[in-house]
């Protein structure tokens, strides 16, 4: 039997990679030069957590097909 994501743990894949994409933003608006304002940095740090409280709402198990 092959193994698939559910439409909404397919979605959780995608908010994990931009989760890493965008705390690598945040690293370089924090400790790079030009450092950005705290006003971008909380922006960001915002956007992170709302794509985390999305992923923890996901609770669909994975759906196997045969």
């Amino acid at each position: 039997p092959r193994s698939t994501q559910s439409r909404s743990s397919a979605a959780s894949d995608v908010y994990k990679r931009q989760i890493k994409n965008k705390a690598d933003q945040l690293r370089t608006m924090k400790y790079g030069t030009p450092k950005a304002d705290d006003s971008e940095i909380n922006s960001e740090v915002e956007d992170i957590q709302y794509m985390c409280r999305l992923i923890g709402a996901d609770k669909e198990p994975y759906v196997k097909r045969d």
